[in-house]
């Protein structure tokens, strides 16, 4: 049930991928520091921690990626996603904060296009007299964001499939053409039809009374037997009188 929040919205399911190139205007006390990012978003499955780096010149370069899946509830009109926040940090290897940013991803959804050349401030955790002397430090890097649900339903890329021999329902987000799949509550196409299986309940025969039908003698073979067993008895009687 979607919150009151997010009542008349798209739900989304994205993998997000922000590319962090560096961080700069570290103060030059920092030089020679070993440092890493350590972020979250909601719960505990989705954080983690870059590689460490070091500082050299006001600047840590980490070139790497943080990925995650998250749910944004989209406007239907304006295209805009609600607010939803990522945090992340710049810490020493000691474990001492540097700086804190929190992030809303929606600024950089923009209809699922993603942003590039991404500027992200930091607060400084604590006043330092010796600041970067460019500005204040920040995260260099860019955002894209990949699609992987629809209100549900699982999303395939149609590449260049012909769509009118597919039945299902195509939707487009951000110029892009996916197919969507049915939900784990709408009736799959692989169902299996079981309408027609007996159950063990519905069999009223049971193995036993198969055994005794077949094992039965019919009339018919009962009348053979009858005539063999009296040409038998006098084929012996035969024999004795001779």
């Amino acid at each position: 049930m979607l919150k009151r929040a997010h009542r008349n919205r798209e739900k989304v399911k994205v993998l997000v991928e922000l590319y962090v190139q560096k961080a700069q205007n570290f103060s030059p006390s920092r030089n020679g520091a070993i440092v890493f990012i350590t972020w979250k978003r909601g719960t505990k499955k989705s954080q983690g921690d870059t590689k460490s780096v070091v500082v050299k010149n006001g600047e840590a370069e980490w070139n790497e990626k943080i990925q995650f899946e998250s749910k944004l509830f989209i406007d239907a009109v304006s295209g805009r996603a609600d607010e939803k926040k990522l945090t992340m940090y710049i810490i020493e290897k000691s474990g001492k904060k540097i700086g804190k940013a929190s992030v809303n991803l929606a600024t950089y959804y923009e209809n699922g296009r993603g942003a590039e050349n991404v500027n992200i401030p930091f607060t400084l955790e604590e006043k330092e007299k010796d600041r970067g002397k460019l500005g204040s430090l920040c995260i260099i890097g860019s955002f894209s964001f990949r699609p992987l649900k629809y209100n549900d339903k699982s999303l395939t890329k149609v590449g260049n499939r012909p769509t009118s021999k597919d039945p299902r329902l195509v939707k487009t987000i951000s110029g892009v053409d996916y197919f969507m799949d049915k939900t784990d509550s709408e009736h799959s196409d692989t169902t299996v039809d079981t309408s027609s299986v007996i159950s063990d309940s519905e069999d009223k025969t049971t193995f036993d009374e198969i055994s005794e039908q077949d094992m039965a003698p019919g009339k018919e073979d009962l009348q053979v037997l009858q005539q063999q067993i009296e040409m038998l008895e006098t084929e012996s009687f035969e024999r004795l009188s001779t």
